[in-house]
C-alpha cells in the first residue's frame, strides 16, 4: 500500500467510514445474499399450503402461510412499543412454537434475538442480560420446576409496580419490556397474546418498509457459549452467517424439498435412513419418502429392492431397525419394489413415489399391511396432492 492509500484509509477510518471485508474459500456456488426475512417470505410464496410448524405438545400445526401471519403479527406488536433495529430482544423458553415465530418476526424488523439457555438461573440470567444490554426479553411461565417468572421479578423487582414496557430497573438498565407467553397476566408484564393484539397499530406498509431496511451483513442473532473457560461468550451472527449455513449443510446433504419428513413435530431426513437401511446385508436399493398420516401428519414409508437370490421380511427389517435408530425414525410402511420412477438422466422420482403410495390400490392396501394403520382418509389423500407437484 502507498503512502497516499495509507493516508485515505487512516482518514476515513477517522470519519467513521465503516469498510466491509470478506475471505471464503473456493466455491463454485455463490453464496445467498438475502435476509432471513426477505428468504422466509420467497419460501412462503413457493409452499404457502406445505407444513412449516408443528408443535406437537401445544396441539399447534401452521402451513408456511399460517405461520407468515403470525410472523407478521408479531413483528408489528413488537414494534408497537417502539423496539428498533439493532436492540436486543431475548428469549427465554423451552421449545415452543412462540420461539420460532419470534426468531422470524425479529429477523424482519432487525431486532437482534439473544438466545437465552432455558436451564439458565438467576445469576447467568442476569449477566445475559445485562452482557447483551436486552430492551426486551420473552420468557416461559414455567418450565418442569423453574418459575420464570419469579426469577425474573427477582432480578427485577421493579417489574412489581411498572406498567406493561415501562421498566425501569436498577440492575439491568436497558431492559424495559418483558412479555410473558402464555394468556395469565402477571404485574409489569404483556401476555403473549397482548403483544400480538398490539399489531393492530403498526400497518402492513410499516412493516414492509422496516424489513426492506434490512441487510444480510446486519447482526440479528446472539448465541452464548457454554462458558467452561469463565462467563459465557456472546457470538454475533448475521442473516448471511445462518441462511448460508443451513444452505450449504442442506447442499452437501443433496436434500431437497419434502427429503424432509415432518413427522409429529421431528424433522426427519430420509437420506439418513436410507443410509441406515443400506448397512443391512440384504438390501440392493432403498428410497425413502414421506406418506400422509391423520395423527403425525407424515409417516416413514421406505421402497425397498432386495439383491438378487435373497428374500427378507418386513418384521426382520422393522427388527433390524430396533435399538439402532430412533423409534421415529423406522419406517412404518414398507413396499418391496423390482424398480424406482426413475428421470431420463436416472434420478428417482420421489414425488411419483408419494402418488404411488397415495393413491388407488397402494393407499387401500396401507391399512392391510400387518393391521400397521388404516387406509389413510380423504383429507390426507387431498394433502398427498400437495407433494407431487414438487
Amino acid at each position: 500500500m502507498t503512502e497516499t492509500e495509507e493516508s485515505k484509509l487512516s482518514e476515513s477510518i477517522a470519519q467513521g467510514e465503516r469498510r466491509w471485508s470478506y475471505t471464503s474459500g473456493t466455491s463454485d456456488t455463490p453464496l445467498l445474499g438475502l435476509t432471513i426475512g426477505d428468504l422466509f417470505d420467497q419460501t412462503v410464496e413457493k409452499y404457502p399450503d406445505h407444513p412449516a410448524l408443528i408443535s406437537r405438545h401445544q396441539h399447534i400445526r401452521l402451513t408456511y402461510r399460517e405461520l407468515q401471519a403470525q410472523v407478521n403479527l408479531c413483528a408489528k406488536g413488537l414494534m408497537a412499543p417502539g423496539l428498533q433495529k439493532g436492540q436486543r430482544i431475548g428469549i427465554w423458553s423451552p421449545n415452543r412454537a412462540e420461539w420460532c415465530i419470534t426468531q422470524f418476526a425479529t429477523s424482519k424488523i432487525g431486532a437482534i434475538l439473544v438466545n437465552i439457555n432455558p436451564a439458565y438461573r438467576l445469576h447467568e440470567l442476569e449477566y445475559a442480560l445485562k452482557q447483551s444490554e436486552c430492551s426486551a426479553i420473552i420468557i416461559a411461565a414455567m418450565f418442569k420446576t423453574t418459575n420464570y417468572t419469579e426469577l425474573m421479578y427477582t432480578v427485577a423487582p421493579e417489574l412489581n409496580q411498572c406498567k406493561a414496557g415501562k421498566l425501569k430497573s436498577a440492575a439491568l438498565p436497558n431492559l424495559t419490556t418483558v412479555i410473558c407467553l402464555g394468556s395469565e397476566k402477571f404485574p409489569g408484564m404483556f401476555t403473549w397474546d397482548e403483544l400480538m393484539a398490539m399489531s393492530e397499530s403498526v400497518s402492513a406498509d410499516q412493516l414492509r418498509e422496516r424489513q426492506s431496511e434490512q441487510e444480510f451483513d446486519d447482526p440479528i442473532n446472539i448465541q452464548y457459549t457454554s462458558g467452561t473457560t469463565g462467563f459465557p461468550k456472546g457470538a454475533t451472527l448475521s442473516h448471511h452467517n445462518i441462511l448460508n449455513n443451513g444452505y450449504f449443510v442442506a447442499r452437501l446433504q443433496n436434500f431437497t424439498p419434502k427429503d424432509m419428513i415432518i413427522r409429529g413435530g421431528e424433522n426427519l431426513y430420509p437420506r439418513e435412513i436410507e443410509e441406515f437401511l443400506y448397512t443391512h446385508a440384504k438390501i440392493s436399493e432403498v428410497q425413502v419418502i414421506g406418506v400422509p398420516d391423520p395423527k403425525y401428519g407424515e409417516e416413514i414409508m421406505a421402497w425397498i429392492k432386495v439383491k438378487p437370490g435373497e428374500q427378507v421380511t418386513e418384521e426382520e427389517l422393522k427388527e433390524y431397525c430396533k435399538g439402532k435408530i430412533a423409534h421415529y425414525k423406522i419406517p412404518r410402511y414398507i413396499k418391496f419394489v423390482d424398480s424406482f420412477p426413475m428421470t431420463v438422466t436416472g434420478k428417482v422420482q420421489k414425488f411419483l413415489m408419494r402418488r404411488q403410495s397415495t393413491g388407488g390400490n397402494w393407499a387401500c392396501r396401507l391399512g392391510k399391511q400387518q393391521k400397521l394403520a388404516p387406509a389413510l382418509p380423504q383429507h390426507a389423500l387431498r394433502r398427498a396432492r400437495i407433494f407431487h407437484k414438487l
